[in-house]
């Protein structure tokens, strides 16, 4: 059996990109026209570092049509928003698109270029160190069998006695009835030295 080769820092920024845009934006990869969005950033970011001369077929330009594609997909993203306000998530792209109307500064272009900056620092940090972390994992495996002693450890006796919690209703429990307001101490040893949790 071959063993199949991938990216860690692909797989890992296709998967932080879809994280970032779906949150702040509600892009969802499997319903967008381009299902390639994540892919295109990443061969962006590539192309950052090469010689900036804009060529067809240079990494360069490569990167600037990359650039061209993500942005005319963030622009796609906001003229969707307008256009059903129904559909109103919450989220930065809508609170963007609320600011444009009451603030001068904001612009469909500036909206659009906040999102990409957001995206890029996001994405690059985050996938840089998720593929370093794996890649020290990799040559240094005794670090998970030490990281398995430590996370054990913290499951079976914690340095926290507890933590305070609000009841928000009424709870019944074992016969008692914690009225809603009361404070609660939970002990978290007490849950983690339990047999029966």
């Amino acid at each position: 059996m071959a063993e199949e080769m991938f990216s860690s820092y692909i797989t890992s920024a296709k998967m932080v990109f879809d994280f970032t845009a779906k949150h702040l934006f509600g892009y969802d990869p499997e319903k967008a026209k381009d299902k390639n969005m994540s892919e295109r950033f990443t061969y962006f970011l590539q192309g950052l570092m090469s010689f900036p001369l804009n060529i067809p077929g240079t990494a360069f330009h490569k990167c600037l049509e990359n650039q061209k594609m993500v942005l005319r997909l963030m622009k796609d993203l906001i003229d969707e928003r307008r256009a059903m306000p129904e559909k109103h998530r919450g989220n930065f792209i809508d609170q963007m698109i609320d600011g444009i109307k009451t603030e001068s500064f904001l612009s469909d272009d500036f909206v659009m270029y906040v999102m990409f900056g957001i995206l890029f620092a996001s994405f690059e940090t985050i996938a840089s160190t998720l593929t370093l972390a794996i890649m020290f994992l990799i040559e240094h495996p005794m670090v998970v069998k030490e990281q398995e002693v430590v996370n054990e450890s913290l499951r079976m006796a914690s340095v926290v006695p507890g933590f305070l919690r609000r009841a928000i209703q009424d709870i019944h429990i074992s016969g008692y009835t914690i009225p809603k307001g009361c404070t609660i101490l939970v002990a978290s040893s007490a849950l983690q030295l339990n047999p029966d949790t």
